[in-house]
């Protein structure tokens, strides 16, 4: 069971590299080739390991999407996901604000040791310095989506065991799961199932 909750955690730590992907394709609203050879640039210039797309879409059935898919992180070993589509907040466009309602990830596989390692490159600050104003939005967390959706996800251990899960996270505003539900389909602990709801907190006189 301690298994699934550090496999949910580390989940988690991928959102800030995908979302990064999804809301810049978002914020263009383009599928064109000049347009994903671009957030290829972007995203290897970020991630310091070279980043390739099949496909940027613009999908309007069954909800308005931006999807990414084919994408390839070429690291050692290379994180793969056949689909990643961010959902956005239309309130929030009208207004001239990207955020992004859910986020769906399909068909990826996710080796822990690259999510370490893109992760430290992320918050290197000699890589990827913080722009103007960066503190002053620390603390905003509009940028998470208020839903996550795990569709044949494995992840691989530092030891090389593998698990597929299905999950669905629902976000609060402060950026931690309110309910959130793994079910293991395959590999290490297959047929494990976690249901986690965070009670409410209240303050105490």
């Amino acid at each position: 069971m301690r298994r699934i909750f550090i496999w949910a955690g580390a989940g988690l730590g991928l959102v800030g590299v995908l979302l990064l992907l999804a809301v810049f394709a978002l914020g263009q609203w383009t599928g064109s080739d000049g347009f994903r050879q671009r957030v290829e640039r972007e995203a290897t210039a970020a991630l310091g390991v070279p980043v390739t797309l099949s496909r940027v879409a613009v999908e309007m059935f069954p909800l308005p999407a931006v999807a990414l898919e084919g994408l390839n992180i070429e690291a050692k070993p290379a994180l793969t996901l056949a689909r990643v589509e961010a959902r956005p907040v239309w309130s929030a466009l009208l207004m001239g604000r990207l955020a992004v309602s859910t986020l769906i990830v399909r068909e990826a596989v996710l080796p822990q040791a690259t999510i370490v390692l893109l992760g430290a490159r992320i918050q290197d600050p000699a890589r990827n310095p913080a722009p103007p104003g960066a503190n002053d939005q620390a603390t905003d967390l509009s940028w998470l989506p208020r839903s996550i959706v795990l569709d044949d996800v494995t992840w691989i251990s530092v030891q090389g065991r593998s698990s597929t899960v299905q999950a669905e996270l629902a976000l609060d505003e402060d950026g931690w799961p309110a309910e959130t539900t793994v079910v293991v389909v395959r590999g290490a602990l297959e047929g494990a199932k976690a249901q986690l709801q965070r009670e409410a907190d209240y303050a105490t006189a």
